[in-house]
């Protein structure tokens, strides 16, 4: 019996090795199956699925574990039966983006532009404006911009005086109180640019004149700024050529009655007497006389060397057309420059314009550097052939010193804008430009071109760094032509 039993302990025990290995070896196959399932390490930055595919064992039990830049991931799951299992898993994470925007563009610069664009002056005002657009397209288009401001435009408000003084200051207050403009380019006429400034000066914003009567800069004022040679040393040098340069003894001082021909016949009388000028007749008219031979004829009679005149130009061309109708002859015509628009008055008073001599601004013949180059971009915008005038290259000086003064400041505040001007020092179209206190520009005098017509063209004779000609003095009497 105990045979028996031992007998059956041994196969039970027998049977419980066979077991144990048994379970062994599967918990070894188990064990190896799970040892080669590798960690996977994933790192994320944005929402993403994320998928692993292991094989496993019967019973076997399979972990798997992310590594994020969040709390690991857990995903557990046991298989059955001998299987390939797919572990899907979707992990969000925060994503931190940086989005740069287009910066907005800079506000446009607003600039008035008051000029005459109606009327008897209308054509003259759109001279000046004509060279205003052009500098303001050499800002815009050429330097993409004011580059002080990044890249902020100029925005032309363009007004009209309708030659009406009372019209021409209510526009300035428009533009300064509705349009929100930062400085003013303008007015031509005298009469107008005088209210006008006055409005500007009260609200304090600057004001670069194209206008030569010498009280717009006599006031005290201090926004209101002229680059081009005015009345004064226009006058004056008309004066000075007769005398010291064509070397004559007498003159006839002739004017409209205007206020600009009043402050040019005082002034050419007062001139007169300093160099010792001889002045044998001397008369104010009104420039709207359908008939000056009155006047011519007693010119005639007093014999001088020279005429002085100060006009516009209807009675400009008025009055060589009724010189030569009354034989009316002279050594020298000299127009003083601001009122008479050199290339209409040849295109009117056609033949008997010939050696008509006018004190003034600029010509296209001029041999500056800028001017080259402001024809250059003249013709580029208005076309090949395309000259500009006298009333433009005035208006796009002017343009031209006021957007330096922009640029300088680096501001569209009215008061640095005009403290910039008092600090103006640059080379334009006329010569040198810098103010003095009262805002005229210093070199007024010496940037006044002596023009003359010759072969039927405008031709410069003075000064001598833009000269391309020599006076013709005396002209020929009437009869000899």
């Amino acid at each position: 019996m105990n045979r028996k039993r031992s007998s059956a302990v041994t196969k039970l025990e027998s049977g419980l090795v066979a077991v144990v290995i048994i379970l062994a070896i599967v918990a070894g196959i188990g064990y190896w199956q799970a040892a080669t399932v590798a960690p996977v390490t994933t790192t994320v930055t944005s929402t993403q699925t994320v998928t692993q595919t292991t094989t496993l064992a019967q019973g076997a039990t399979a972990t798997v574990t992310e590594t994020i830049t969040q709390p690991p991931t857990t995903v557990t799951a046991t298989v059955t039966q001998p299987v390939t299992t797919t572990l899907t898993t979707t992990i969000t994470h925060p994503t931190t983006v940086t989005i740069t925007a287009t910066p907005k563009p800079p506000e446009p610069i607003k600039i008035g532009v008051l000029f005459p664009l109606t009327g008897a002056a209308a054509p003259m005002g759109e001279g000046h404006v004509k060279g205003i657009q052009l500098a303001a397209d050499i800002v815009n288009n050429v330097w993409g911009g004011i580059p002080t401001l990044g890249g902020a435009k100029i925005e032309l408000v363009i007004a009209d005086t309708t030659t009406d003084p009372k019209v021409a200051a209510s526009e300035a207050e428009r533009l300064i109180t509705k349009e929100k403009v930062v400085g003013i380019l303008g007015a031509y006429r005298s009469a107008d640019t005088l209210p006008a400034t006055e409005v500007a000066e009260r609200y304090g914003i600057p004001f670069v004149v194209s206008a030569g009567h010498p009280m717009i800069t006599g006031r005290g004022f201090k926004y209101v700024f002229r680059a081009h040679p005015p009345v004064v040393p226009t006058t004056n040098w008309a004066v000075d050529l007769v005398k010291n340069v064509m070397g004559y003894g007498t003159a006839a001082v002739l004017c409209e009655n205007s206020a600009m021909g009043q402050s040019m016949y005082s002034m050419a009388l007062s001139r007169a007497k300093e160099v010792g000028l001889t002045i044998v007749h001397n008369e104010l008219y009104s420039s709207a006389a359908p008939d000056l031979s009155p006047m011519l004829l007693k010119v005639k009679a007093a014999k001088p060397d020279a005429i002085i005149a100060g006009s516009y130009l209807t009675d400009a061309v008025l009055m060589v057309k009724q010189m030569r109708e009354y034989d009316v002859n002279v050594k020298a015509i000299v127009f003083i420059g601001g009122g008479v628009p050199p290339e209409k008055f040849l295109e009117l008073a056609g033949k008997d314009a010939e050696y008509v001599i006018i004190t003034g601004l600029w010509n296209y013949d001029s041999k500056r550097p800028a001017s080259i180059e402001f024809i250059n971009a003249w013709q580029a915008k208005y076309g090949v052939g395309s000259l500009p005038d006298q009333m433009a290259s005035e208006g796009y000086e002017s343009a031209v010193v006021l957007f330096d003064a922009i640029m300088r400041a680096r501001s569209t505040d009215p008061k640095a804008i005009r403290d910039a001007l008092t600090k103006t020092q640059l080379i334009s179209i006329s010569g040198p430009i810098e103010f003095d206190e009262r805002g005229e520009n210093k070199y007024g005098y010496t940037n006044t071109h002596i023009l003359q017509v010759q072969g039927g063209k405008w031709v410069t004779a003075l000064p001598a760094e833009a000269a391309t000609a020599t006076l013709i003095t005396p002209m020929p009497p009437w009869s000899a032509r």
